[in-house]
């Protein structure tokens, strides 16, 4: 399921920047709603809900876990691009697009020491937290601090939702999930992110 949603949220990411031609009116309904159960959220259902896997889908109309991740890394996305003429989603496996997980990208913005305080200071209290509601509201705060600072940098927002699928899963999953956010984040930062940065 987690390959699932990696490859539905790069879908969804695709059809909302249209080589180049965004939907800016779906963009803006991902980007001023925080959950799928928003009423400006609807405008972002025929674009989601189509494609979406069947075993996805809610059966109650309360979102599902994958619903709630795939969203919500859309929605992370939508802000970081806004504004921006190039795609900001990439994969970080592939070399070649110069993206980064999100706590790699951190990492590397972490090396100024007039943003350091205050990125740690969030990411602290982002991987502390237990429950899938306060971590997307840490998130948001956090997408906003990279748009910030380096708007033109690529975050692998599929990579993003894989995480926030397997946090919702159970304790010990959200737990692992925050500790591979923190080695991205407290790690070394290799020779290669240096120059990818």
């Amino acid at each position: 399921m987690v390959n699932k949603i990696s490859g539905v949220t790069k879908r969804v990411i695709l059809q909302l920047y249209q080589n180049g031609h965004p939907d800016k009116a779906t963009l803006v309904g991902f980007r001023d709603s925080t959950s799928i159960t928003d009423y400006k959220a609807r405008v972002t259902w025929p674009i989601l809900f189509k494609l979406l896997d069947e075993d996805m889908l809610s059966q109650s109309g309360k979102p599902t876990d994958a619903e709630v991740a795939i969203f919500s890394a859309v929605h992370f996305y939508a802000q970081h691009q806004q504004g921006q003429q190039t795609l900001v989603s990439a994969d970080s496996w592939d070399n070649d697009n110069a993206a980064l997980t999100l706590f790699k990208a951190l990492a590397l913005m972490r090396q100024s020491e007039k943003d350091q305080v205050r990125l740690d200071r969030r990411v602290a209290t982002l991987l502390g937290m237990t429950n899938i509601t306060g971590t997307i509201n840490a998130l948001a705060r956090i997408i906003a601090i990279v748009k910030g600072q380096n708007r033109s940098i690529k975050i692998d927002y599929p990579a993003l939702a894989a995480d926030l699928y397997r946090y919702q899963l159970s304790f010990e999953q959200a737990r692992r999930v925050a500790v591979r956010w923190g080695q991205d984040y407290y790690g070394r930062i290799s020779e290669e992110l240096t120059v990818k940065g």
